[in-house]
């Protein structure tokens, strides 16, 4: 069977949604990922889309629809590396259900010590196994997934209602809802974040992950 192709009109519509989305999972990924390789998934994803269309007769939201499939296409691109993945998401569960066992237990927000400590860690041991988790990119596919236009894809798909993520987003600690509002409001890169923050980039990024998990655990989804 012949794979379709683009048209032009098709090329020149959904190019910049391709590129936008490519360009905020690569900034979000392990450093192996590249844009372009991203790209060429998205395009794959995107003719998937528009052969479905065709095939269903006309999708309602089209664009929506294939926006959709670009980004699921790129995410299940990433997936693909298991090994590491596999072991990073595991740890992401752990994290995840610690803090919502904490949360329960504590009625309060946890303090990392004693995340650190629920997990049998040491401070240094803790900030380790939240880099690990940054670097394998699992604090965008395990947690929740913040669409190219910042908004929590994910809460959406699930139908989680505006009040309750903002509720969520409330009971993180203040220097994480700063790095959060830097990082996606203001569109920053980590290190960017860092210096209006005057931490350092790794410091930011382990913020950035645990404020997923902590969402995360609020939200149910440990």
């Amino acid at each position: 069977m012949q794979r379709r192709t683009l048209s032009r009109e098709e090329f020149d519509r959904y190019s910049p949604v391709v590129r936008r989305t490519a360009m905020w999972v690569a900034r979000r990924a392990s450093k192996h990922v590249t844009v372009s390789d991203l790209c060429a998934k998205g395009w794959a994803g995107l003719l998937d889309a528009l052969a479905s269309a065709e095939v269903m007769g006309a999708v309602e939201a089209l664009d929506d629809y294939a926006a959709a499939r670009i980004r699921g296409a790129m995410l299940d691109y990433l997936s693909s590396f298991d090994g590491k993945l596999r072991e990073a998401r595991k740890k992401s569960r752990l994290l995840a259900r610690a803090i919502a066992a904490l949360d329960k237990a504590l009625d309060r927000a946890p303090e990392e010590v004693e995340i650190a400590a629920a997990l049998s860690m040491e401070p240094a041991e803790y900030d380790a196994l939240l880099t690990s988790i940054a670097a394998a990119g699992v604090a965008r596919l395990e947690l929740l997934d913040f669409d190219v236009d910042g908004s929590p894809a994910s809460a959406n798909d699930a139908d989680v209602a505006p009040a309750t993520l903002e509720t969520a987003l409330a009971k993180l600690p203040r220097l994480s809802q700063q790095v959060i509002a830097i990082l996606y409001q203001e569109d920053c890169t980590p290190t960017e974040a860092a210096e209006v923050l005057g931490i350092d980039a790794g410091r930011v990024q382990r913020i950035h992950t645990e404020a997923m998990h902590r969402l995360r655990a609020s939200l149910g989804r440990e």
